[in-house]
């Protein structure tokens, strides 16, 4: 009788996290919409109601450790990173994402993944049919002559971003199981969001997805991508593509700034992101624990009133390589680096391939977007949580800790 009573508990309070996972999948998910960003209204609700969650978060926190769940070196130094972080940068947005990342370790990563696949596609649905009613704002933006559409988001690269996101936590549900049918219909959708928003590697990489996803379900193609070749290639790209970017990147600008042919190049095809990302690193200081910002770019831009006394001065910078140093600073950007790949070669040996593809997408996507450890966009930064477990340290479990305050 106490086994089941015990068993009940447990189920109970895994539904209650899942629940207010959901809701803050929700609320993440509705403060990328247009009208509901640009109220000040909505803005204060929604923060209310992701303190709640965090506030449940942390109470799932201390009950798992009270059940026997260990504290780690790796929570240890993620909590005073992030800790650090909230007071140099003033920017405790990697507090918040730590508190969710403990709070769900003992969670399974497929279900949360499910869920929040749910919401962004029912939302996602929603939004957009009620933007094209122009029941809700859809705000339109340009780039040259060309007009560029919200679909009832922040901005248009939000719009087919987020399509992106939905294409990604889809196919690593169904991994082989997409019908042909369904991989029409999602490639449809993508023409159409496409001849909306403009949004070129995000049109680009969900048809690349789908057309890998087509292609998979032929037995010609699982040989050749079981040869040894291939394999030793994935490897080698799972070892090194986190790094790779990264430095890359960072090569452009320092290129970019000594006037290189080949940098000014690759500025013009990604939208002068190689030069905002320059007068970034050139405008403000790089730190051990990021740099207090105020980031100021196109999303929304002459739909929400400018706080008053403020000027508008665009200097966004999209690349998620060069955001990690400026908003979190050097240290943080190592650890998030050596996460990614950790996580990619744990797939690897585990032979967990859509994992690894669904990362491999999410690297490349981050060079040029806004993405890499943005939970709100980015929801497989869940696969890190594994990571969490390294360094168990026993004298902190709660007995022990019970023992020395009742002394």
């Amino acid at each position: 009788m106490k086994l089941y009573f015990d068993k009940l508990k447990k189920l109970k309070n895994e539904e209650i996290t899942y629940f207010f996972w959901g809701i803050y999948v929700l609320i993440s998910f509705l403060n990328l919409v247009g009208i509901f960003y640009a109220s000040n209204e909505c803005q204060l609700v929604f923060k209310l109601i992701r303190y709640v969650c965090y506030v449940v978060f942390l109470t799932k926190i201390f009950i798992d450790w009270k059940n026997g769940a260990k504290i780690t070196f790796s929570m240890i130094v993620i909590f005073l990173l992030s800790l650090a972080i909230a007071i140099f940068a003033k920017n405790r947005s990697i507090l918040f994402i730590a508190i969710i990342l403990f709070a769900l370790r003992k969670m399974k990563f497929d279900k949360l993944i499910e869920i929040a696949l749910k919401i962004y596609m029912i939302g996602f649905l929603i939004v957009v049919c009620l933007a094209l009613l122009n029941i809700i704002p859809n705000w339109e933006f340009s780039r040259g002559n060309m007009p560029r559409y919200a679909l009832g988001f922040i901005y248009a690269t939000d719009a087919i971003g987020i399509y992106l996101a939905i294409i990604l936590m889809f196919l690593y549900i169904k991994k082989d199981k997409a019908t042909y049918i369904e991989l029409l219909i999602l490639e449809l959708i993508n023409v159409f969001m496409y001849s909306y928003t403009n949004g070129r590697l995000s049109f680009i990489l969900v048809s690349t997805m789908l057309i890998l996803q087509f292609v998979s379900k032929f037995q010609i193609v699982k040989n050749i991508f079981y040869s040894s070749f291939i394999q030793k290639c994935l490897k080698t790209v799972c070892y090194t593509l986190p790094i790779v970017l990264f430095l890359g990147l960072h090569i452009l600008v320092i290129m970019y700034a000594n006037n290189n042919f080949l940098a000014n190049k690759v500025n013009k095809i990604i939208s002068d992101r190689i030069k905002l990302t320059y007068q970034a690193y050139r405008n403000n200081n790089v730190n051990l624990f990021g740099t207090n910002i105020k980031w100021q770019g196109w999303g929304a831009y002459g739909y929400k009133e400018l706080e008053e006394g403020e000027e508008f001065v665009y200097n966004y910078v999209d690349s998620s390589y060069a955001r990690l140093i400026l908003d979190y600073g050097i240290i943080f950007s190592c650890i998030v680096i050596y996460a990614y790949r950790e996580t990619l070669m744990k797939s690897y040996e585990e032979k967990n391939y859509w994992l690894i593809f669904a990362i491999l997408f999410i690297l490349v996507w981050s060079f040029i977007e806004q993405y890499l450890i943005n939970i709100n966009k980015n929801l497989f930064i869940l696969s890190f949580i594994p990571l969490l477990e390294m360094g168990k340290i026993e004298q902190l479990n709660y007995s022990n800790i019970s023992k020395m305050i009742k002394k």
